[in-house]
């Protein structure tokens, strides 16, 4: 009974500091000012990508009316959630999943400016 009682209190302990070393995905208030236009410059247009000059694809995300067709359309989602090509961003590491929430949310919420 010791033992077991020992092995509950050690798996709460643990779960509690995953939670420490994963703090839940804020996906409140979500805005393109607010949070999409940081995603996009740290993700999308970087320098040879979707920005004005270089247009990767015929495609600049550098301001919020030049996003909000293709995120819109369901291209955006299509692309960072790897589900057709091409996946986005190209060459790099995958958005984690709490971005692609944040940007879903943003979507699903009409793209608010």
């Amino acid at each position: 009974m010791l033992f077991i009682s020992s092995i509950v209190s050690l798996t709460s302990c643990y779960k509690k500091n995953l939670q420490d070393f994963y703090p839940a995905c804020d996906t409140s208030n979500v805005t393109y000012n607010g949070t999409i236009k940081q995603i996009m410059s740290s993700s999308c247009t970087t320098s040879d990508c979707h920005n004005a000059a270089s247009q990767a694809g015929g495609y600049d995300l550098s301001t919020y009316s030049n996003l909000l067709p293709i995120a819109q359309g369901g291209t955006l989602l299509t692309c960072i959630t790897r589900n057709s090509p091409p996946p986005m961003p190209k060459g790099n590491t995958p958005l984690d999943a709490c971005t692609i929430a944040k940007i879903r949310v943003w979507v699903n919420a009409s793209c608010p400016q």
